[in-house]
């Protein structure tokens, strides 16, 4: 029996056979960069590839030497720069997969030993455990499927592979909630390998793809309705004036080639007589129209060169770089890279090209969120029996189109919810361990009420956990000790009175509490830091029942005590404290004791004289107005540098809001506005909901925000800040989560992840939510000008600015 593997990848792209203008030829580019990778542990080809939230790739199964169906996976960590090797529950080699609406993927079927349909089993892979679990038997075994997440949450397979049974007919429904698998009625052709995406309005469209033995034929395009079980033709061709137009699926899922809200780019390819002609085509969810995609000038045809994959597409979605193997010339067998401004039409050839020393069947190809292609695996002789281990990376040309002071789209963030915490809260610390657990501390209850208790969160189970404090504490005073214990001190006692002098130490190893000395004074609102001598300075207060607003304090951790310090100039509470890299520290920001928004100095506290003085009148001397106050978590989450932190300072101009991110160095003492191309929305358009949670790589800032105007007021959204290229970005994924982001715990995780926990149900402070929810933000990087890890993303140091226009 012949595999249809290896027949898929003569697959060539040409857009259009339009006539040249004038002409023209390719336009010739320089930027386009080949780099070798690591070597995958497996040899393989015919894997699925993706991209994790953790910025890892991960290749799922495949076939390896002698054709032998794979049950591994690897992931590549682009900081070790090495693969890792995994065990599947199963073997999978040409499966269905998908990706399910929590995030987790779906591998189903597949062929055993030299391409052999056989498997109807599945498994589900959590790449947030990096764990896989059964699923359900499919109704019948089955390779060569296409597959897609319908807008129910639920997984339709389409088509399969060879006639060992009907499952080229007949298709199939996973439930997640059940987690099993159901029959669909007979569709009106034979087909393996097609595309299937779901549509607008809840229906899946099918199409493309092959016969089940491998032939090339007119496809019908067919809808699959959840909602009755029925199929139908749609039309009898993709485009019904132009018969013999094919297009077939890659290993990689169709979002990757989601072009716009409702528009997925892919080729289609025709041939005659040996001769191959493509034409790359978009379809439409929503209008369900097949359209050209056109260029300035035709594509080379299959003799000047073959092309190797579907499309990739770029992050800012303006350009389609298509893999393709030189075919005359000198450099016949190399590889290169053609790319189309999908805007102006122009199209480009690599002046380089990377010599393989193997063809391109079965590889794995996908776009990174850095930008990059990653390329894996292959065939050392143009068969399914002898893959091969190999990996390179292209770096493209950068195709960028006049944003013209517009807001760019960001397709890739998504939302998820997560489970709710044992106790409703809101104004709680919110912190991650080494050990990957989160915990929130404290904060306020229903009815205002302070709280006594704690919650951890673990991912391997999937729930918070409650937990008792010796003490209550509802806006207190919260630092890190240098031993990674953290301080938790005084507080407001029941609706918001300040009350509470006494502190505890939280062990996050032991997961225990210690009581800590009392406070000189009794207060909440404050700010705090450690010091570089291994003492707390505490600054600031709620309110006027002392002078705490006044006077701080300094916590010894040797003796367990606090001492008083001097008087500061102003009275304020919520400021920013930071440590200083003399070891002195810096206190601004804030407002007044009675929440007044007012001008405050910088202020510098000196832990060796004890004395306070003040630095500067305002942060921005030449520009009154700027506020900033402090978030519930630690302002090391905001350090964008080994010297710099990143904040936002907001100013009122009548009834709108306008925001700035900004720089503190705690080197050279300096305050710097931080620039963008473009200005962010004032509050008319949007509030925003936290300061600016820093990505792991430190090159983006992610804002959490909610939508003020339009079909999507009162949606969450989030507003993402590239720190290095100055690119703004809103994610076009919304999350309307039914209470207010007020007092809620944002934390930026390990993992890349946002956890954003608590809130309130209608604004207030006596009726806070258990509710919590996930975000999967875009990844943001450049690349730098020399790059010591030829496998790390170049990354540019550029200065940029922000205006942020918040709540």
């Amino acid at each position: 029996m012949k595999s249809l593997k290896g027949i898929l990848c003569l697959a060539a792209v040409v857009v259009g056979l339009f006539p040249s203008l004038g002409g023209a030829s390719l336009r010739n580019e320089t930027q386009t960069q080949f780099i070798e990778g690591a070597p995958m542990q497996v040899a393989r080809m015919g894997h699925h590839i993706v991209q994790l939230p953790t910025g890892e790739v991960k290749v799922f199964g495949g076939h390896g030497s002698g054709f032998r169906s794979l049950d591994t996976a690897e992931s590549i960590s682009f900081e070790s720069n090495e693969f890792s090797l995994q065990s599947m529950l199963y073997k999978h080699d040409d499966p269905a997969f998908a990706r399910l609406a929590n995030g987790h993927y779906l591998i189903m079927g597949g062929s055993r030993d030299w391409g052999i349909p056989s498997f109807s089993h599945a498994q589900i892979y959590n790449p947030f455990t990096d764990t896989y679990t059964p699923a359900g038997s499919m109704v019948r075994f089955r390779a060569g499927a296409g597959s897609t997440l319908l807008n129910n949450g639920q997984v339709l397979v389409a088509g399969a592979w060879w006639t060992h049974n009907t499952a080229h007919t007949y298709g199939e429904v996973y439930n997640p909630n059940s987690n099993t698998f159901s029959e669909t009625n007979a569709f009106s052709v034979r087909r393996s390998h097609p595309i299937v995406l779901p549509l607008v309005d809840g229906r899946a469209v099918i199409f493309g793809g092959v016969t089940e033995s491998g032939q090339h034929v007119d496809m019908p395009v067919e809808i699959y309705d959840p909602v009755s079980g029925l199929n139908s033709v749609y039309q009898q061709f993709m485009f019904p004036s132009e018969p013999g137009w094919h297009v077939v699926q890659d290993k990689r899922l169709h979002e990757n080639q989601k072009l716009t809200d409702t528009e997925y780019l892919f080729y289609a390819w025709k041939r005659e007589g040996n001769v191959y002609h493509y034409r790359l085509f978009t379809f439409d969810t929503e209008s369900l129209a097949f359209e050209w995609v056109s260029t300035e000038v035709e594509l080379p045809t299959s003799t000047v060169m073959s092309f190797s994959s579907q499309p990739v597409l770029s992050q800012n979605k303006q350009a389609a770089h298509v893999l393709v193997t030189l075919t005359e010339g000198d450099n016949a067998g190399s590889v290169a890279l053609l790319s189309v401004d999908l805007h102006s039409g122009q199209v480009y050839l690599s002046e380089r090209s990377i010599a393989l020393g193997y063809s391109l069947g079965g590889v794995g190809v996908l776009g990174l969120q850095d930008n990059r292609i990653f390329v894996t695996g292959g065939t050392l002789d143009g068969s399914n029996f002898n893959p091969v281990n190999k990996t390179f990376f292209i770096e493209p040309m950068s195709v960028e189109a006049d944003q013209d002071g517009v807001i760019r789209k960001d397709t890739q963030t998504q939302f998820m919810a997560g489970v709710p915490m044992q106790v409703a809260r809101m104004g709680h610390h919110i912190v991650q361990h080494p050990s990957g657990g989160v915990s929130v501390l404290g904060g306020h209850g229903s009815g205002f009420r302070s709280l006594n208790t704690a919650e951890s969160y673990s991912s391997a189970t999937n729930e918070f956990s409650l937990q008792s404090m010796l003490y209550k504490h509802d806006d207190p005073a919260f630092a890190k000790l240098a031993n990674g214990n953290y301080l938790i001190m005084g507080g407001s006692s029941d609706l918001g009175v300040p009350n509470f002098s006494h502190t505890q130490i939280y062990n996050p190893v032991t997961d225990t509490y210690s009581a800590g000395g009392a406070m000189v004074r009794f207060r909440a609102g404050a700010g705090s830091a450690l010091l570089n001598n291994g003492k707390v300075l505490v600054v600031g207060a709620w309110w006027m029942h002392n002078t705490a607003h006044t006077y701080g304090e300094v916590y010894n951790p040797e003796t367990n005590t606090f001492s008083e310090t001097n008087a500061f100039s102003v009275r304020r509470s919520h400021p920013i404290v930071l440590p200083l890299v003399d070891g002195r520290a810096v206190i601004f920001g804030g407002i007044t004791e009675t929440g007044q928004h007012v001008d405050m100095p910088v202020e510098i506290y000196d832990p060796v004289s004890g004395l306070n003085s003040v630095y500067q009148q305002l942060m921005f001397p030449s520009e009154p107005g700027w506020n900033v106050m402090q978030d519930k978590r630690l302002h090391e989450t905001q350090k964008v540098s080994d010297t710099k932190y990143v904040f936002y300072a907001w100013k009122r101009d009548g009834g709108v809001y306008y925001y700035r991110l900004f720089t503190f160095d705690t080197a050279t003492l300096a305050f710097e506005w931080v620039p963008t191309e473009v200005e962010l929305p004032s509050s008319t358009a949007m509030w925003f909901g936290s300061q600016p949670v820093l990505s792991q790589n430190k090159q983006a800032v992610h804002v959490l925000v909610t939508l003020n105007e339009g079909d999507d007021a009162g949606s969450v959204a989030v507003l993402s800040v590239d720190l290095q290229s100055g690119h703004v970005y809103l994610s076009e994924n919304r999350f309307r989560h039914g209470f207010i982001i007020s007092g809620t715990g944002v934390l930026g995780l390990q993992d890349g992840r946002i956890l954003v926990t608590g809130g309130s149900a209608d604004g207030s402070n006596f009726n806070p939510v258990n509710t919590t929810f996930w975000i999967e933000p875009m990844l943001l990087g450049s690349e730098p000008e020399e790059p010591e890890d030829p496998h790390k993303s170049r990354r540019r140091s550029k200065p940029i600015w922000l205006y942020i226009l918040n709540n």
